[in-house]
């Protein structure tokens, strides 16, 4: 057989149906890596930059078809850390003053520089996946982890997963565990079962008039949210994103 035991047995259990005619369906390959990332989001692309300068040989597993696909954040970071990763000028608009808003009260903290930033998230994104792939890590879009595989010792050595119709068995010396909320490989381990606590957030990018486009505003307080907060994030002369975020379980009303 061209495959391993290990993903024999799992074809077995989740693909019965197919099992007839597997061979005619399916393609598996072996793969081998020193660093295995879960997630091409901004964590896990930033993790394969980093290993990938430092001469290792990394792989990155993304479920969505494309980077930067599927979006779930507003984009606000510190502006030391943007510039760190050297993401061009371009990609955000920086942000010294913070103002802060409730039912009953208004405050805004100015300062002389900037130290935050609203990124162009979808730019950002695709930017972190180039240096990574640039220095060398190979990037898999479209590949869902089905698997975690582990030796006799009970130590994780890779991972089965399914792009399009090929089956890859990656072995790999450590894993990364990037995917955010869904935190596929902890939850393959048994390690998280259930957040108990969480939030959930609506936001709608706007055309906005007299937009200060140098401060950020966060709003408290049951009148903008149950549990929560709400923002208003500048991201250019005339554009802002505007959302709510709730927390669960303290409410069960949804932010939409």
């Amino acid at each position: 057989m061209f495959y391993k035991y290990s993903v024999k047995t799992f074809l077995n259990e989740l693909y019965v149906k197919e099992i007839l005619w597997d061979f005619l369906y399916f393609l598996y390959l072996l793969k081998k890596c020193d660093i295995l990332v879960v997630g091409g989001g901004p964590a896990g692309l930033s993790a394969a930059f980093m290993a990938a300068k430092a001469g290792l040989k990394v792989t990155v597993c993304e479920k969505d078809k494309s980077i930067a696909q599927n979006i779930r954040t507003s984009g606000v970071s510190w502006l030391n850390e943007i510039k760190k990763l050297g993401i061009p000028d371009s990609f955000y608009n920086p942000i010294k003053n913070f103002n802060f808003v409730s039912p009953s009260n208004e405050i805004t903290i100015s300062g002389k520089n900037y130290e935050s930033c609203v990124l162009d998230i979808r730019q950002t994104y695709q930017y972190l996946a180039n240096l990574a792939a640039t220095a060398g890590a190979e990037i898999l879009i479209n590949t869902n982890v089905l698997q975690v595989n582990k030796d006799q010792n009970k130590r994780l050595v890779g991972v089965v997963a399914k792009q399009n119709n090929i089956i890859l068995d990656i072995s790999c010396k450590l894993i990364i565990d990037a995917t955010g909320f869904n935190s596929i490989i902890a939850r393959n381990l048994g390690l998280v079962k259930k957040w108990e606590r969480y939030g959930v957030g609506c936001e709608f990018e706007c055309y906005c008039e007299n937009l200060d486009i140098e401060t950020w505003t966060l709003m408290v307080g049951k009148i903008y949210s149950p549990a929560g907060y709400a923002w208003i994030f500048p991201t250019s002369k005339n554009r802002a994103r505007i959302g709510v975020g709730v927390a669960k379980p303290e409410s069960q009303e949804e932010p939409f």
